[in-house]
Order: structure tokens, then C-alpha cells, then sequence
């Protein structure tokens, strides 16, 4: 938080709601800050995971919005969060122990990203063309994979939001309640 200190104030808004119970869905750093928000660390990893694979959901990750992912997803992240207490994993995968997690129905964290096509990752590409110099990821491959796989990965990542939303109507009732998507 050092280098972004304006992090700390996201981290509040978060555990706001979080603590009202308010539907919040964080991706990436979303999801680091999800779990800083509850008093879980997160930590640089010894080498950044970037480019497409596939979750291992756990028997909680299988009964939740998850098991709509069978696909690979876009993996883009360099830091890895704890499991807040009493959140139990959804995913994992060989680089990352922890991918996802849910605070009971209203929040949901996921390290990966099930929102990226083919335009959103030249962008990415351009403003991280040093990293990935850096830790020799191949830029041919990662455009492949993500023509081969992001049509599918983003279909199925909106049936775990629509699976997640629709756990939310059910669970809030006729409250109006206002979700915020935090991604990077």
C-alpha cells in the first residue's frame, strides 16, 4: 500500500460493504484487495502468473458460480492473496493456491479474469510490454490462446455472474442493492 497509498481508501470502501452485507465482485487486484480488506495478506509470488490455464475448483468451487468454468482463463497477476478466515477456496492452480473465494453470497473474489477478448489484451500488451520482456512471456502465444479461448472464457464467466447475480436476488429480496465491479 506503500507504493498506492490511495488503495488504503479502496480497501475501506470494500470492507463497508462487505460488512452491509453489499454485493461486490472484485477481479485481480479486486480480489487482493477483497481479501486485504478482511485482514488476509497478500504477497508478491515468486514469479508472475500470466497467460491461459485452467481452474481446479474445489468440492465448495464445483456447488458455486465457479462450476460454469470449464475452460482456461486469463491468468495476468503477479501477487497472491491469503484465504480470509472462514472463506474456504473455490480454485487453485500449480502457480497460484488460491484463485478464488466467497464472503457468504454477496462478495466474490477471482484472481483471474474472465472478462479479457482479444481487443482488451492489446491494450494490456502495450502498458505491460516491460513485464513481459522481463519474465520472457511470450506476446505470439498469448495472443493465440486468447483468440482460441477468450470467446468461450467470456461466455462462461458470464454464466457465473449471472448464476452469482441471481443468488443475490434470491438471497436480498425486493432491496435494491448496487454491485461494484472492481478490476484493474
Amino acid at each position: 500500500m506503500d507504493r498506492f497509498p490511495y488503495l488504503a481508501d479502496e480497501v475501506e470502501v470494500i470492507r463497508h460493504r462487505i460488512e452491509h452485507g453489499l454485493p461486490t465482485l472484485g477481479i485481480c487486484l479486486g480480489a487482493q484487495l477483497i481479501a486485504r480488506a478482511l485482514g488476509a495478506a497478500v504477497a508478491p509470488m515468486a514469479s508472475p502468473e500470466i497467460g491461459w490455464g485452467t481452474l481446479a475448483l474445489t468440492d465448495v468451487g464445483a456447488a458455486s458460480p465457479l462450476r460454469h468454468l470449464a475452460g482456461p482463463v486469463l491468468h495476468w497477476h503477479g501477487e497472491m492473496f491469503e484465504l480470509p478466515a472462514g472463506c474456504p477456496s473455490l480454485a487453485s492452480t500449480p502457480a497460484c493456491a488460491n484463485q478464488a473465494f466467497m464472503v457468504e453470497h454477496h462478495t466474490l473474489a477471482l484472481q483471474f479474469h474472465i472478462e479479457v477478448g482479444p481487443g482488451d489484451l492489446e491494450h494490456w500488451l502495450v502498458g505491460h510490454v516491460h513485464e513481459l520482456d522481463h519474465h520472457r512471456i511470450g506476446v505470439p502465444k498469448l495472443r493465440d490462446d486468447t483468440r482460441s479461448y477468450s470467446r468461450t472464457a467470456i461466455a462462461e464467466g458470464r454464466q457465473l455472474l449471472s448464476t452469482w447475480l441471481s443468488v443475490l436476488r434470491i438471497d436480498g429480496g425486493s432491496r435494491s442493492r448496487e454491485a461494484t465491479l472492481m478490476r484493474p
